[in-house]
């Protein structure tokens, strides 16, 4: 990978360094983090009674998810060195001659198979698995109409925010891995050029900002919490929190997967009486 720096000597390489390191890590800490969420969402889903991560196995996830990606990413603190060509000082991967570049290939195919290959095949699993149960719940207690219109229309919310979410990581992730798989296996002068590394990190970048866009617009649950978060904020003090009753009657379901308790599931069907 080659990039142009206006920052030279030891600053420029200490620079160099860092950003190819981080750049690494980052993304594959990324990756990682959505395919922890996908598992827990399935334990949720299969074991609810069961609190299988607490808040102490939260944070060693939270560590893992950045630990693994470091320990390759690591190899960039060597690698990369400052070059000077034709008058501009670049930051580019030196292989040669300590390392030979069988290595850089053995290297970038592990990292796009473990980073990327096998987190999606888990994502998709898993999230296969949850579409299957969540719809082959059934309501407990007398079916009505209604009822069974409220039910449907719910799944179908699950249905759509779990195929946007594995779309979406898909995709997005998927220009930036195959961006350093043909800076190895290829010399494609059109897909190797600043454009296309700037826009394929960006696409990845954007998805990190879309996956809480997704959630808020097919999940009520992750709605409400997202409101109870700004209450909490000073400028909010004075405004009265949500209240389960409101000043109306409505008939509501939905489904819930931030209760580790409840788990991704379907609420019972219920009026709410005015107050």
């Amino acid at each position: 990978m080659l990039c142009l720096l206006l920052i030279t000597g030891w600053p420029g390489t200490i620079l160099c360094k860092l950003q190819a390191f981080f750049t690494s890590c980052t993304i594959n800490a990324a990756i990682l983090t959505l395919a922890f969420i996908a598992a827990d969402r399935f334990i949720a889903i299969y074991f609810p009674m069961k609190r299988m991560i607490n808040s102490r196995k939260a944070i060693w996830l939270i560590v893992v998810a950045w630990l693994v990606p470091a320990l390759p990413a690591s190899i960039f603190l060597y690698v990369n060195n400052l070059v000077e060509l034709r008058g501009n000082t670049y930051c580019v991967e030196k292989w040669l001659p300590h390392i030979p570049m069988y290595i850089n290939t053995i290297y970038t195919t592990a990292d796009f198979t473990v980073f990327y290959a096998l987190p999606l095949l888990e994502i998709i699993l898993f999230y296969v698995a949850i579409i299957y149960k969540v719809w082959m719940r059934k309501i407990p207690g007398q079916v009505t109409t209604a009822n069974q219109q409220l039910e449907l229309k719910a799944k179908q919310n699950v249905l759509k925010m779990l195929i946007i979410a594995v779309l979406t990581f898909a995709l997005f992730w998927l220009p930036t891995k195959v961006n350093i798989m043909i800076g190895v296996y290829s010399s494609a002068p059109c897909l190797q050029n600043p454009t296309f590394h700037f826009l394929s990190l960006f696409f990845a970048c954007i998805n990190c900002a879309v996956n809480p866009l997704i959630y808020l617009t097919f999940s009520r649950d992750f709605r409400n919490s997202f409101k109870a978060i700004f209450h909490c904020l000073p400028c909010f003090t004075g405004d009265e929190l949500p209240r389960a009753n409101s000043s109306r009657s409505m008939e509501v379901t939905e489904m819930s997967h931030s209760g580790r308790q409840s788990g991704l599931s379907l609420r019972s069907f219920k009026r709410i009486e005015t107050s």
